[in-house]
């Protein structure tokens, strides 16, 4: 009786040794892809959009913008709050998110894409990611054409420029001041590209 007892403890003890040596191995090994893992952050984010018209010049800007990329499979992914954004006058900003954007509804505004070649930091370059633009609860496939490169100070900054057709993501614009807004809009998006930290 002694010797199952004393046996059955052993084998409960390896059992256990196992276990230990198994999870210990697997959370090194996790560890080890998420330290080799590179994904960067975008920081320091300043996004614009312009309208041009005959009428009037519209510009707004916010510094709220997160993104990250991913350098391991290129991918890309940014956000933006609607109500972030900044205008002249208050009166405009108020129009802007309550009857054209409806932020209430559609707070954000989100890419998701992937580059179609392989990102080099320290070379630096001018990447296109296909992916899926999303405004006012409307996707539209795009492609973003993204400058990545080195300051002369080291940093890593990211540019991209691209239009948006309001038509393309049904923001309907009143009669009444339908000549004062551009059926497309121009937006630019700069940040710093920093590791990602959770």
């Amino acid at each position: 009786m002694v010797a199952y007892i004393l046996d059955s403890t052993l084998h409960e003890r390896l059992n256990y040794n196992i276990m230990k040596t198994l999870l210990l191995s697997l959370g090194l090994v996790f560890g080890s892809l998420m330290a080799h893992s590179q994904i960067m952050q975008m920081d320091n984010s300043h996004v614009k959009f312009y309208s041009y018209t005959v009428l009037e010049d519209i510009e707004a800007e916010t510094k709220s913008t997160k993104g990250l990329i991913n350098l391991d499979d290129a991918s890309f992914y940014f956000e933006i709050p609607i109500t972030s954004f900044d205008f002249e006058r208050d009166l405009m900003e108020e129009h802007f998110n309550e009857n054209y954007m409806e932020s209430e509804e559609y707070p954000t505004a989100t890419f998701e894409g992937k580059a179609t070649k392989n990102i080099d930091i320290e070379s630096g370059g001018t990447y296109t990611f296909s992916g899926s633009l999303n405004i006012h609860g409307k996707t539209q496939k795009r492609d973003l054409e993204v400058s990545i490169k080195k300051d002369e100070t080291g940093n890593i900054i990211l540019n991209s420029e691209f239009k948006v057709k309001l038509v393309d993501h049904k923001i309907k614009i009143p009669k009444v001041v339908f000549a004062n807004i551009a059926e497309v809009i121009d937006v630019t998006i700069k940040g710093e590209l920093i590791e990602y930290k959770k």
